[in-house]
């Protein structure tokens, strides 16, 4: 950030390298900061910014509001943070530390419908996380997916994880699946078992589920799940996925979900 704040001003080539998107495409915020990382100077030309961090970042208020407040004229903010917060940031926050700060946003109800924040407590561990992204959201992967995940159409992304302390049932992963037609990779994470395994009519027979379609998706991660979960994707009765996929799965686990193989749906 110091290099890239060097640049402003010295001349109209450097001013353009510096606020050119290709070049500031993507940082890097690392734990370690020196004391003047953060300059004082304002960035009254840049209207455009792209700020994408893949990894659990602490420096929200230390890093990114104060740099996001130097840009007086932005009008094309496009976020993506996964925060590790002590505090929740809820829309009121989100409204009073950075839309506020950013006159010159072409209209605020736009910027609001571009902007979306998603936060999951997790009260096991005793941890947070936020999610903030614009949206339409032009990113290729989408990490540690939550039952909160308000939906969407991501037709962008190819590369999904998902990670909870709660179940994930049958409506979520169909969800999952209209909201990344192309998904190529997903990978999922939850040791808790599904509660609604068998939808039921008032008679309380079995009610035919929706059977969720991944047309495109060639590698699936099932090796951190209960077992559960690995019924879900190889039962041809709710799931349907293609023939060339690649499955890492564990053994005891796709054993039992098979009834050792023997099952017929799977």
């Amino acid at each position: 950030m110091d290099v890239l704040q060097s640049l402003v001003g010295v001349n109209m080539r450097f001013n353009k390298i510096a606020y050119d998107l290709v070049f500031t495409h993507c940082f890097a915020l690392l734990t370690w900061s020196s004391d003047d990382v953060i300059l004082p100077e304002k960035l009254p030309n840049l209207q455009s910014f792209s700020l994408k961090c893949d990894c659990e970042t602490f420096l929200y208020d230390e890093l990114i509001l104060p740099l996001l407040h130097r840009m007086l004229h932005l009008e094309e903010p496009a976020l993506y943070l996964v925060l590790s917060m002590q505090i929740f940031l809820d829309g009121n926050n989100f409204k009073k530390n950075i839309i506020n700060h950013l006159s010159r946003l072409k209209k605020v109800l736009i910027f609001d419908n571009k902007v979306i924040c998603c936060v999951d407590y997790f009260r096991e561990n005793g941890l947070c996380q936020c999610h903030i992204y614009s949206y339409p959201y032009s990113l290729t992967h989408y990490r540690r997916i939550a039952n909160s995940f308000p939906g969407g159409f991501f037709k962008c992304v190819r590369q999904v994880s998902l990670s909870d302390e709660c179940p994930f049932e049958h409506e979520f992963f169909l969800r999952i699946a209209q909201s990344f037609p192309c998904l190529k990779t997903l990978s999922v994470t939850d040791w808790k078992a599904q509660k609604h395994k068998h939808c039921r009519t008032r008679n309380g027979n079995d009610k035919r589920q929706s059977i969720i379609e991944y047309p495109h998706l060639a590698n699936l991660d099932l090796l951190c799940v209960h077992v559960d979960y690995v019924t879900q994707f190889l039962d041809n009765k709710k799931t349907s996925i293609p023939n060339n996929l690649s499955v890492c799965v564990d053994y005891r686990s796709l054993r039992k979900a098979t009834h050792n193989f023997t099952r017929d749906t799977s």
